[in-house]
């Protein structure tokens, strides 16, 4: 009895030391994840990189940041930007500055917007349609926003490249299916006519083997294509 409950109390001590190792080895990269989020390199990189066109702005609509993605999509600079009332740039159309100025004020009462779809004058002139989604961030006791843009002819066009290529790999596999089916139908066929004037029952029994693959075959052949829509 005490030789048992000396062999439990040690699988208890094992236990004990294999959590610990594990919550030391979590606590070690728990540690080096806080390490790395609050790195400026890590949020410098987040900020820069991220592929979608993002800009901040402050509760009286000054641009306070924007990403290389966002200047890209616009034309204009991080210098040309920051610093100026969002109301009073050219890259928004007189005929939505009334918008801009109703979701800012709805920003300023703590509220946010979006997705919003607005119109952007870039700096060659061009005509974008958008998509703004923004939300409410705190940075060093400061209320701002943070807006997330998506050009929204550039994702249609995804979007239609995307169902032309499905079509196109939908008319293919039906066309592929069709020449199996022909050439089924033509081996069945055959196979009929050869039965025909077998005299000899290994031929006979032969062509019937053959026979039912063909029909394996078929089977597997129509429950793929029944799959495939």
């Amino acid at each position: 009895m005490q030789e048992e409950y000396s062999h439990m109390g040690g699988g208890v001590t094992e236990d004990s030391d294999h959590f610990e190792l594990k919550k030391s080895f979590l606590n070690e990269y728990e540690m080096l994840s806080d390490d790395i989020r609050n790195s400026n390199q890590f949020l410098n990189l987040l900020l820069d990189q991220n592929p979608d066109p993002w800009y901040l702005y402050d509760l009286k609509g000054f641009l306070i940041d924007c990403n290389q993605s966002f200047e890209d999509l616009v034309g204009y600079t991080r210098v040309d930007l920051v610093g100026k009332c969002f109301l009073q740039l050219k890259l928004l159309p007189l005929i939505q500055r009334a918008r801009a100025k109703i979701i800012l004020d709805k920003n300023a009462a703590g509220m946010i917007s979006g997705p919003d779809e607005f119109e952007f004058i870039t700096k060659n002139g061009e005509l974008i349609n958008v998509e703004l989604k923004n939300s409410l961030v705190d940075i060093k006791n400061r209320k701002l926003v943070l807006v997330t843009v998506r050009d929204v002819e550039k994702h249609l066009k995804k979007e239609k490249e995307l169902e032309s290529r499905t079509e196109a790999r939908e008319k293919m596999i039906e066309e592929l299916y069709r020449q199996i089916e022909k050439n089924l139908q033509i081996v069945t066929s055959l196979m009929n006519l050869q039965k025909a004037h077998m005299r000899d029952d290994k031929d006979a029994e032969l062509l019937q083997d053959t026979h039912n693959r063909v029909k394996s075959i078929r089977k597997a052949y129509s429950i793929s294509r029944a799959y495939s829509y």
